[in-house]
């Protein structure tokens, strides 16, 4: 049932959305998507999880992480269940979420996460990122992935999915604490960033 859901979504998506989400990739364009790799990304917009599931489209599967709240909506429901979404909680302490985050990772899978927690309709600087992920990375000693993205949400105007440098446990544990991992990929996005802060929203101009 869930797969004949997610393949009629898909099919719906791609068939009437598609003119919204053309891309192009900047930064590490080539990279090909390992196991055991969580990937974080800034959250401008609510096309931000399929900009990710296109630049990486018939690579490795993506596990999203989504806030509990989207269960409200009937639509987001259906499409974060079609496509074993996560649910996280804020408000608490997420156990079940932390383990079954694991389990995939230590699988060999991958997980995608939006650590502002929610969307910043402005599309320029961040919210404090949660330091959540680091910790799940540093329990499954997996890899992190940071990207930017600039999504235009305009039909046949390209968004942009920048791919950072991915760093594997070893490199990203000689930041030091939990805190400054944290602050070191959130810089990391920041500086990807950087040309559209300036005013430059044409992806020519970006560095390659």
């Amino acid at each position: 049932m869930k797969a004949i859901t997610r393949f009629i979504l898909f099919v719906f998506i791609g068939f009437f959305a598609w003119p919204f989400l053309l891309l192009e990739k900047k930064g590490k364009s080539h990279y090909r998507l390992e196991g055991n790799t969580i990937i974080i990304a800034n959250h401008y917009s609510d096309i931000d999880p399929a900009l990710i599931y296109f630049a990486f489209f018939g690579q490795k599967r993506i596990t999203f992480v989504t806030h509990v709240g989207v269960k409200k909506n009937i639509w987001t429901h259906l499409l974060t269940w079609a496509f074993d979404c996560l649910y996280v909680d804020y408000s608490t302490i997420n156990v079940a979420f932390f383990k079954e985050s694991t389990r995939i990772l230590n699988e060999g899978g991958v997980i995608c996460i939006f650590p502002e927690g929610v969307i910043n309709p402005r599309k320029y600087g961040f919210f404090d990122f949660s330091r959540s992920y680091v910790m799940l990375a540093r329990r499954s000693h997996s890899k992190i992935l940071p990207l930017f993205l600039y999504p235009q949400k305009k039909m046949f105007k390209k968004s942009l999915v920048y791919i950072g440098d991915a760093l594997d446990e070893k490199a990203y544990l000689e930041q030091g604490s939990v805190e400054s991992i944290n602050a070191y990929f959130q810089s990391q996005i920041m500086l990807y960033s950087t040309p559209f802060i300036e005013g430059i929203t044409s992806l020519d101009e970006l560095p390659k």
